[in-house]
């Protein structure tokens, strides 16, 4: 996250001449979250105590006993980025002193900073009314907020009441074009909606976001464009977001756990999400199930873990398939962990369960999870390195065919294997080729499988005497001679 630190004046003088004294401001801003901090020093010039202070109505007011100390800690709290307890000081001055625009203000831009814009906005509507919209910074502060939830005509229109008497403020000129540039690009991602060109939604959605950050209607359109578009890891980044700056609810978190689980590689965002949810809704049986399946699915994940690192391949064999390992298939995956992964990934991630608008597309998530992925891909090595290429092949097609895993190298090993197997020489050659370009070179098991497939296609376009003697190719030499 890259911070920008900037000093500027915050005092100011309204047309009744009071002071709004706030000394030189630290702006805090955050390139990460569009969050703005403003910073200010630990105590404030305010009148000392006993000191009068105009009120709207033109009549004087005493600063009560024990207020400036109570102002000093909350802008104390205010400048050390304490927002939540900087609010609540502010709020208890305001109760001694309610005419004091300066500390609806301060509140305000401590909402702010804490992502609160409805209550900075009333804040700021306050500082209006008090100062018979004289103080037009608060126009400036209310058009920032606009902008970032994207409401553009309403931050055009602040800021035109804030130039109105800020004509040259630099500010207010880059606001307002980067108001242009937000919503133009948030046109783009309606049409590319449209027109499903996914990549170019989530492209334009990107862009109007650097403005709009707290826009929920575009930080939604954005993760269903990447969900669609196959980018699942913006998609649930996105959700996370939104689940922070709308009210939470149990169908929220359970689409981030359903997409973050079967969608991704293994994260802690699965688990993660599901005790907010438990937080949230400590009664919720939907995701009290869910935590205990994700505590089960990853005790086999760690399993399944064990045995590839200690290279037992018949053990993985029998520990996915279970004991009909023979008789097992991607579409009847016999009675191991594999059989009990897909059920768990067709109760919880099917599209359907995904509450996704009937034009959002999504990859089925027995070709689209990684999770899965990893399974076939230990099933295919694992046959590969018993030497049982054949009986391998199913899992290595199955790998293959899944999303984005057509150039998985375990898989096109397999697969030439398998096809070395059943003497299909050219189509080996092929594989072998594939899995040499997607490895970069260099790797010797791949070239050596490759020359030996080679040096098969080479035999098989001489003169085949095998089949002219009618033996197998690996005959040994007394059954060649006998023949």
């Amino acid at each position: 996250m890259r911070i920008v630190r900037q000093t500027v004046s915050a005092s100011a003088r309204d047309e009744n001449g009071f002071l709004f004294p706030f000394g030189n401001v630290s702006v805090q801003n955050s390139t990460t979250d569009g969050l703005l901090a403003i910073q200010l020093p630990s105590r404030v010039p305010f009148s000392p105590p006993n000191a009068h202070i105009r009120d709207p109505n033109g009549g004087a007011a005493l600063y009560p006993p024990g207020l400036m100390p109570l102002i000093n800690r909350a802008n104390v709290l205010l400048s050390s980025g304490q927002f939540n307890d900087a609010a609540a000081a502010y709020t208890e001055a305001i109760t001694q002193s309610p005419a004091d625009y300066a500390l609806y203000y301060k509140r305000a831009t401590a909402y702010f900073s804490l992502g609160r814009h409805a209550n900075a906005l009333a804040d700021f509507d306050q500082v209006l009314a008090l100062t018979s919209e004289t103080f037009t910074g608060a126009y400036l502060m209310k058009a920032k907020i606009f902008a970032k939830e994207g409401r553009w005509s309403d931050a055009r229109d602040a800021l035109k009441r804030y130039q109105a008497k800020n004509k040259t403020d630099k500010t207010a000129m880059d606001l307002l074009l980067d108001v242009s540039d937000g919503e133009m690009a948030a046109k783009k991602v309606a049409k590319a909606q449209r027109a499903k060109l996914w990549t170019a939604c989530e492209e334009a959605a990107t862009q109007a976001l650097k403005t709009a950050s707290h826009s929920v209607n575009i930080r939604q359109q954005r993760a269903y464009c990447a969900l669609a578009a196959g980018d699942f890891e913006q998609a649930v980044g996105d959700l996370n977001r939104l689940s922070h700056i709308t009210h939470p609810s149990t169908a929220a978190f359970l689409r981030i756990f359903r997409l973050s689980y079967f969608y991704m590689p293994a994260s802690n965002t699965p688990l993660s999400a599901l005790k907010q949810c438990l937080h949230f809704d400590p009664d919720s049986k939907p995701c009290a199930s869910a935590h205990r399946l994700v505590k089960s699915l990853d005790k086999s994940f760690a399993k399944l873990d064990k045995f590839m690192a200690s290279e037992d391949w018949k053990g993985i064999v029998g520990f996915l398939l279970g004991s009909a390992s023979k008789d097992a298939s991607p579409s009847s995956p016999g009675t191991g962990f594999l059989a009990t992964f897909d059920s768990a990934l067709d109760s919880n991630a099917a599209p359907s369960m995904l509450e996704l608008p009937l034009n959002i597309p999504i990859t089925p998530p027995r070709l689209a999870s990684p999770r899965r992925q990893d399974v076939m891909r230990a099933l295919c090595r694992s046959y590969l390195q018993l030497s049982q290429a054949r009986a391998g092949e199913r899992w290595c097609d199955e790998l293959l065919r899944m999303a984005d895993m057509d150039r998985d190298i375990d898989g096109l090993l397999g697969k030439g294997e398998a096809l070395l197997a059943r003497e299909q020489w050219e189509e080996a050659v092929l594989m072998f080729e594939r899995a040499w370009d997607a490895s970069g070179g260099g790797n010797r098991e791949i070239h050596a499988r490759l020359q030996k497939a080679q040096r098969l296609l080479k035999q098989s376009r001489q003169k085949d005497y095998y089949k002219v003697l009618d033996v197998a190719r690996d005959a040994d030499e007394k059954t060649i001679k006998k023949a």
